[in-house]
């Protein structure tokens, strides 16, 4: 079953990709963007606090866990505007596939899971299509853009470590809640460049776009959260989750019509799912 779900959330957050690219890209204040997403996903996740029996937390001393997620989400929806407004979708996605590399690392070191040397050669294969594509798309100016890309992979993944364990002890819908609207808060009082004027601006400009933006975030979240509480294993959910690279090339080729060389992102972004795939093997 956690199968499935951690499907539905790949298919919707490789939805999610095509749409912020093609609002980024154009955009002069992409914090701003990452800002609005993550809060608009928020008020669409208030009838999820229905759903819970009771606004109960089972463990007072868990709520570390929940601080560490909500740090991370924050340096996500942040991170996300920015390279989307520079990187393509389906390269962006492919450099994406190191957030699996870092979460077998994860799982090794703080889990003590013990990879296999399928795992090992799943690794070399992300490394691979990582480097092909980088030394391939990124031109000088872009290439910081793609460093903070891979970073911002690293946060993902210990990101994903702090929700699997605060998905436990909280609410589902009022943990969805919460790690939607505080980084979107945290985001207005800390960003500079995120005004009034600017949200205004950006919800006039882009008012459907963006209700679809929060909801497809929202649907892949949802849907890996409960994989989460599936008895999913965080190291077969993580790699399929981010599996994206292959649905993102060919969606972005349809709609955004961003690849001069199809074939060329491609090749990374099979290399880079092969890898994905023999991690969850």
């Amino acid at each position: 079953m956690y199968i499935l779900l951690a499907l539905g959330s790949l298919i919707s957050f490789s939805s999610f990709n095509i749409l912020i690219r093609k609002i980024a890209k154009d955009e002069d204040n992409p914090e701003t963007l990452g800002m609005l997403f993550t809060t608009i996903a928020g008020i669409l996740s208030l009838p999820l606090l229905l759903l819970d029996d009771e606004i109960k937390i089972e463990k007072s001393y868990n709520s570390l866990w929940i601080i560490g997620s909500l740090i991370g989400w924050t340096i996500i929806s942040l991170g996300l505007g920015i390279t989307y407004k520079h990187i393509k979708a389906s390269t962006n996605t492919i450099l994406g596939q190191t957030t699996s590399i870092f979460s077998l690392l994860i799982g090794v070191f703080i889990f003590s899971s013990e990879p296999s040397l399928i795992s090992l050669f799943g690794i070399s294969l992300i490394i691979f299509g990582n480097i092909y594509v980088f030394f391939k798309e990124a031109d000088l100016p872009n290439r910081k853009a793609f460093i903070l890309r891979i970073l911002l992979s690293l946060v993902f993944a210990i990101t994903y470590a702090f929700d699997s364990k605060a998905s436990q002890y909280y609410p589902q819908g009022l943990f969805i809640f919460i790690a939607y609207v505080i980084p979107g808060i945290l985001l207005y009082f800390l960003v500079p460049k995120i005004t009034i004027g600017s949200i205004k601006q950006m919800l006039i400009k882009y008012n459907l776009k963006l209700l679809l933006l929060g909801l497809f975030s929202l649907i892949g979240y949802l849907l890996l959260i409960k994989s989460y509480s599936t008895d999913g294993e965080l190291y077969i959910i993580i790699p399929i989750v981010n599996s994206q690279s292959l649905l993102t090339v060919i969606l972005s080729n349809i709609f955004l019509k961003e690849d001069s060389n199809i074939l060329k992102v491609i090749l990374g972004g099979i290399a880079a799912s092969l890898g994905v795939i023999l991690l969850a093997i």
